[in-house]
Parts: structure tokens; C-alpha cells; sequence
């Protein structure tokens, strides 16, 4: 059985994480799908989140925190959706919406 101060040292040290994760913009998901190998791609900004990810592993072995510890830890950052790329969306409903105004005569070619 755990005792409540360890409940508490265990509940600083998921804050602490917590926090490191929200500075960095990263949810639970990036922690299990970001890995080593994505530190020798050739894109720089996955190299940097690849070694966030990493920093954030170091800090849960230094505060010997579990993943499943934070899983079930209270005020975990919500999972983060996936970000819309331009172009992307229900442009469709939009233009249904939206009336367009002719400001200039239309002439026939008949």
C-alpha cells in the first residue's frame, strides 16, 4: 500500500512531467510514437521532437515515474487532435453558404 506521502512525491513528480510535456506541445500519444530512430531524419523538426521526447523520458527515469503512472495520473493534458493542414476542411458547406454578388453586368454572347 502506498502512503500518502508517497502518493504525493508521486503526484509532484507527474506535475513536473506534465508540465515539461505541455512546454514542449507533446501528449502521451508522442511519447510511444516518437522514437530513436526519428533522431537521424533529415527533417529538423522531427529530430527536435524527437529529442523533446527524449528529455521527457530522462525526467521520468529520474523521478522513477512510469508511463502507466501517468496514464492514470490526475490532470493529464488531453490528447492533442490532429492539426489541419491549409486547404484541408468543409470549404464545400462554405461556398453553399456563401451568396455571391455579381457587381459588374454579365453580357450574353448569343
Amino acid at each position: 500500500m502506498i502512503s500518502a506521502a508517497d502518493r504525493a512525491r508521486q503526484a509532484q513528480a507527474a506535475a513536473e512531467i506534465f508540465d515539461l510535456m505541455r512546454k514542449y506541445g507533446l501528449a502521451l500519444d508522442d511519447l510511444l510514437k516518437i522514437g530513436s530512430q526519428d533522431l537521424s531524419s533529415s527533417n529538423p523538426k522531427q529530430v527536435a521532437k524527437a529529442r523533446q521526447v527524449e528529455k521527457t523520458w530522462a525526467l521520468m527515469a529520474r523521478l522513477s515515474v512510469k508511463f502507466a503512472d501517468l496514464e492514470r495520473a490526475p490532470g493529464q493534458p488531453p490528447t492533442k487532435p490532429a492539426r489541419r493542414r491549409r486547404g484541408e476542411g468543409n470549404f464545400r458547406k462554405s461556398l453553399k453558404t456563401k451568396r455571391f454578388r455579381v457587381t459588374h453586368p454579365v453580357k450574353s454572347s448569343l
